[in-house]
């Protein structure tokens, strides 16, 4: 967590979108900080320095949403600002369902809106479940080992979500 909690105007909250990591928000955390607040990212299940899990139903939207919900109420958060870019947008609108009480605002980028038909967003809900757990248990360790560290992304601040170079 970032900045002072005892003089923070807000929390917020950041999640990274598929394939990425917390560390894709470092570009822009500091600004908030300065502006007084309160900051937290984390690297959602099998993601950055996460942990991988073994079994497939460990990855599940509501699984990630519990880590979430545990997260904040570890940090004492109250209200959270959410943001949410691509994959995290689609669980920050799945943790807004869950627990609308817990969050102030909510910010998409990149992401499905709830007024997409529930039957395409069900599909790619599945999708990317499936897919994010070929990436981060095939190609995910194989990167990880290779770098033992966070992705720097500043080389791909002007990429797409499609960028190969920047999935791998």
């Amino acid at each position: 967590i970032f900045g002072s909690p005892s003089s923070r105007k807000e929390d917020l909250l950041f999640l990274h979108g598929l394939t990425g990591s917390s560390s894709g928000w470092d570009f822009i955390y500091p600004h908030y900080v300065r502006k007084g607040f309160s900051v937290l990212m984390m690297d959602i299940r099998g993601h950055g320095l996460s942990d991988i899990p073994k079994n497939i139903n460990n990855l599940s939207l509501n699984c990630i949403i519990e880590d979430i919900n545990d997260l904040i109420e570890k940090k004492k958060m109250q209200k959270i600002l959410l943001i949410g870019h691509s994959y995290g947008g689609i669980i920050a609108q799945k943790f807004c369902e869950k627990y609308p009480d817990k969050v102030e605002k909510l910010i998409l980028i990149s992401t499905l809106h709830k007024t997409t038909a529930e039957k395409r967003r069900r599909i790619l809900s599945q999708l990317l479940y499936y897919g994010t757990y070929f990436l981060f248990s095939v190609i995910h360790p194989l990167r990880l080992e290779k770098t033992k560290k966070q992705i720097d992304y500043t080389e791909f601040v002007q990429s797409h979500d499609l960028n190969l170079k920047r999935l791998y």
